[in-house]
């Protein structure tokens, strides 16, 4: 996150055990974490776990397709609240 010009409100991470990095940095920046849980991870270091096996590809993508319409519906009712309040 050292790179980015503006810290980001949300990390999502697939694999918290192997970013133990970015999870920790991210903690340290007080930004809201993500993240899919394997057993061999500590989900207490993230704020949203999604426990699930981290390893199964299709599992992964599946969540993934999940995350990626909940964030497209969130932002058309944004947009829409946005609209009503003008």
């Amino acid at each position: 996150m050292i790179t980015l010009e503006k810290t980001p409100d949300v990390l999502f991470i697939v694999d918290t055990h192997k970013e133990a990095g970015a999870v920790k940095e991210a903690r340290k920046s007080k930004v809201t974490v993500v993240g899919i849980v394997d057993s061999n991870a500590d989900p207490t270091l993230v704020d949203y776990p999604i426990p699930m096996n981290d390893d199964a590809a299709k599992a992964v993508d599946y969540v993934l397709g999940l995350v990626k319409e909940a964030i497209v519906e969130g932002k058309k009712k944004v947009k829409k609240v946005q609209k009503e309040e003008k």
